[in-house]
């Protein structure tokens, strides 16, 4: 069986990410995915780690306890591309930290498409 999962990032008038979780919890997700960044005003939301202490991840965590998975998006700047991959990975710890204290089993980077 198929874990359907629900990314939040704009649901309605951008909501914030408690609301928005409840939402997709509401709604019957299994399990969400969000952007491990601030997200920008009045576009998306997200969760900036840099700015998430023990306390707000230890919230965090049990509010995705409710999900059966959870999916973390790295930044958009957390580009992986083969010249640069031990400096990209170095630049991705605090997103992976922050993915453990959360409990997320999956932490989802970009790459640089070739040219």
């Amino acid at each position: 069986m198929w874990d359907i999962c629900m990314m939040a990032w704009r649901i309605g008038e951008i909501l914030d990410i408690d609301a928005q979780l409840e939402w997709i919890r509401e709604a019957g997700f299994d399990g969400v995915g969000f952007h491990a960044s601030p997200g920008q005003p009045g576009q998306w939301q997200g969760i900036d780690p840099l700015a998430t202490d023990a306390k707000a991840r230890a919230r965090v965590r049990n509010a995705l306890t409710r999900f059966s998975m959870c999916e973390i998006h790295a930044p958009f700047e957390s580009v992986l591309a083969a010249g640069s991959l031990p400096a990209s990975t170095e630049a991705l710890l605090p997103i992976l930290d922050f993915a453990g204290d959360v409990g997320a089993s999956v932490v989802t980077v970009h790459a640089d498409p070739p040219t």
